[in-house]
């Protein structure tokens, strides 16, 4: 199987041309909405992550025309999940770091 209608193969006698239709502009909010729905517990959450993916997607043409092809879909959902999650280990080190700063002055508060 190629996407390149020049690189047919010779040795194949009985060869099939067929045509990959990608996503219209509903496909793709249902993909993106799916998609979070499957790695979100909070719907909430996994709603406005979406939300945000779409946006993301609408105001940038290159992407927007690029999100039609299935495959390259599929790679922006996993990389905005991917920067989200980062996100949140991010705010989840330094609501820790916070934590350990509040223990620390109130133990020295408790020495003097």
């Amino acid at each position: 199987m190629t996407s390149r209608p020049n690189a047919t193969c010779s040795y194949l006698n009985d060869h099939r041309i067929f045509s990959a239709i990608g996503f219209q502009s509903q496909d793709i909010r249902e993909y993106i909405n799916a998609y979070f729905q499957n790695f979100t517990i909070d719907k909430s959450k996994c709603q406005s992550q979406a939300d945000l993916l779409i946006r993301q997607l609408n105001n940038n043409s290159c992407l927007k025309l690029l999100s039609h092809t299935p495959l390259y879909l599929r790679l922006f959902c996993f990389l905005a999940r991917q920067q989200m999650t980062e996100v949140q280990e991010e705010k989840k080190e330094e609501e820790e770091e916070e934590e350990e700063k509040k223990k620390k002055s109130s133990s020295i508060w408790k020495i003097i």
